[in-house]
């Protein structure tokens, strides 16, 4: 099953696809998309992925709305801390989050990626190419688009060894192993 979440307002482009997903909720900000999810009940037999749908940065940073996910920001660091943290994705059932925007899974977006598999504890995954409204279906990403999805796992691996994440309070993060 995918939970699919849409930045919102969308532009032109974001339209065309938003209108093809049924089902879609959009989000105006990270601090919309927390308060979904603290609403939002378990998927029976979990599996889940969450999806969000938006607009990448220059840097490749997945914008939600009015919130760049950028994890050298406090505010989503800590967001993100709270969310792993607390276990709220895997408590819903959710077992994978993916950043669908263009080149998600490349430059800062891929620091992007790793940074929130680490705070989550779940994966996260990037895209590797552009995408279009001709990758989604009905439901979200078309399962023939998944190969331009990079996992956290495979992105590690390029990322450079300088911190990926602002210094928290160790009280809003979960320890990383």
């Amino acid at each position: 099953m995918r939970i699919t979440v849409v930045a919102d307002p969308p532009d032109n482009d974001l339209r065309v696809t938003a209108e093809k997903l049924v089902g879609a909720t959009r989000v105006t900000s990270l601090a919309a998309l927390e308060a979904m999810l603290d609403r939002l009940p378990p998927v029976p037999g979990g599996g889940a992925t969450l999806d969000l749908v938006a607009h990448t940065t220059g840097p490749k940073l997945l914008r939600l709305g009015a919130t760049v996910l950028d994890p050298e920001t406090p505010r989503v660091a800590a967001t993100f801390a709270r969310l792993g943290r607390e276990g709220v994705l895997p408590r819903l059932g959710i077992a994978a989050l993916r950043l669908l925007g263009c080149r998600s899974g490349r430059q800062r977006g891929a620091e992007a990626v790793v940074a929130f598999a680490d705070l989550l504890g779940v994966r996260v995954y990037g895209t590797t190419a552009n995408l279009r409204s001709r990758h989604y279906d009905s439901e979200g990403l078309d399962p023939a688009a998944e190969v331009l999805l990079a996992s956290d796992l495979l992105l590690r691996r390029q990322v450079s060894s300088r911190s990926l994440l602002p210094d928290l309070d160790p009280r809003q993060s979960r320890s990383r192993q």
